[in-house]
């Protein structure tokens, strides 16, 4: 997967074909180009190959492994973007002076850093791996290291993000009523929120976290925004947040809530 979205267009190429021509009655399917094959990759495509993926090997704790660490990396360091946009966010609601409104006085520069690579899809990558790490069963009784990554994105990623968020609104008055000053509708918040939520679910509906409170405060959350304030916050981001706070371990109403929550993976999200 992690080939689809290299900046080298020749491993997208080759990545591309390798896939198309390994998956069952994909021939039909093929997109042409010139009568060529196209090495694109469409998205029923992918998730055909994680769907075959799961039924080989869901069995295999090392699949376990990898599902979780990429999703533990789509949400790591977090804090620094979420950080950035906080400050921009104080800056603007307390300038009295429109003029000042021009990064003069913002730690954003003026002008961004050039993506280091564009074909990254942080959303799609750790929508897939839940969904997928979703179906696995894990073997024997020693599964350390799944549970520490997993007990990492409940600690560092979804529980600190939602007591970020519980602070915002606790202390800021107008919190339900400023969509403009919602961290959930940030370009750079939404995908570490939305990643870290379903990964704290997946975490939950495997067993692991035990001793967490992500879940008790996703709930607190929800309390503490009330329904306007619920209203406000980005729809899938509120979605994923009411699954996670009626989340539990093996329980089949998380599990399709989990699915649901995968926006980006249609055939996924009807599963």
């Amino acid at each position: 997967w992690l080939n689809f979205q290299d900046s080298d267009a020749d491993v997208r190429d080759a990545a591309g074909r390798s896939l198309s021509s390994s998956l069952d009655n994909s021939a039909r399917s093929k997109p042409r180009i010139d009568g060529h094959i196209s090495s694109h990759v469409p998205l029923m495509e992918l998730e055909m190959a994680y769907h075959q993926i799961g039924e080989r090997h869901h069995k295999d704790n090392g699949l376990a492994n990898y599902l979780a660490a990429t999703i533990l990396r789509e949400c790591r360091d977090s804090r620094p973007k979420l950080d950035l946009a906080l400050s921009e966010f104080d800056y603007s609601e307390h300038c009295q002076e429109a003029s000042k409104l021009l990064n003069q006085n913002t730690t954003r520069k003026i002008f961004e850093a050039e993506d280091s690579n564009p074909y990254s899809e942080s959303l799609t990558t750790c929508q897939l791996s839940a969904s997928l790490l979703a179906q696995c069963s894990l073997q024997g009784e020693d599964h350390k290291e799944v549970e520490a990554v997993m007990n990492e994105i409940t600690s560092e990623c979804g529980g600190a993000i939602l007591k970020m968020i519980r602070a915002r609104a606790s202390t800021n008055s107008s919190f339900a009523m400023d969509m403009t000053h919602n961290l959930t509708w940030s370009n750079d918040a939404f995908p570490l929120i939305h990643n870290s939520l379903l990964g704290s679910i997946v975490t939950v509906y495997l067993g692991f976290g035990i001793g967490s409170t992500v879940v008790a405060d996703a709930r607190d959350l929800l309390q503490v925004l009330g329904s306007q304030g619920q209203e406000l916050i980005h729809p899938c981001i509120r979605e994923a947040l009411t699954v996670l706070s009626e989340a539990s371990a093996k329980d089949a109403n998380t599990k399709s809530g989990l699915l649901r929550a995968c926006f980006l993976s249609p055939s996924v999200c009807r599963t």
